[in-house]
């Protein structure tokens, strides 16, 4: 019978690595399949910016810091009602204004950005916060979804509120 040689530190770390990406991938192909996403487009009208999903409190404080207005959408990823009103966000932000903004989704339901809900005075999600040099301005709620999920976002409302609290174009 034979024995095998005890594993080297190197090969035990290289296993253990292999074993915990491929269940990180297996979870997140799970999670993608199960759950609808709304990208962002990768171009933009006057170069307005749309940043990746906020999940911790502290990125939020960095976007702060941008000259740019910045819109907060508070937002339920996978939730078809918030994913209604973040799709015609970004559509505004990157192709129907003129004007210059920056966006960003920020993930309600992640314990981490729990305290920023009161912090920006939110009641509903799917809330939009208009900010300019790190105080909210402004409030867009679509209270026609409110009252009917199954319906479509404002967007003449929406449009408005976006260049309401844009900068101007140059």
């Amino acid at each position: 019978m034979s024995v095998m040689p005890p594993l080297t530190r190197k090969q035990i770390l290289i296993g253990s690595g292999l074993v915990l990406s491929t269940a990180l991938v297996g979870a997140r192909n799970f999670w993608w399949k199960t759950q609808t996403v709304v990208e962002p487009p990768q171009t933009t009208k006057q170069g307005n910016r749309i940043f990746l999903p906020v999940r911790f409190e502290n990125e939020v404080d960095d976007l702060l810091l941008i000259k740019r207005p910045l819109l907060l959408n508070f937002t339920i990823r996978g939730d078809p009602y918030c994913n209604k009103v973040t799709g015609a966000l970004q559509r505004i932000v990157a192709y129907e204004t003129d004007k210059k903004v920056n966006m960003v989704d920020i993930e309600a339901d992640f314990p981490e950005t729990r305290d920023l809900v009161p912090r920006f005075g939110v009641r509903n999600v799917p809330t939009i916060v208009a900010v300019r040099k790190t105080f909210p301005v402004d409030y867009y709620v679509d209270t026609n979804l409110l009252n009917d999920p199954e319906g479509e976002p404002d967007w003449a409302k929406l449009k408005e509120f976006v260049e309401r609290n844009a900068d101007p174009a140059e």
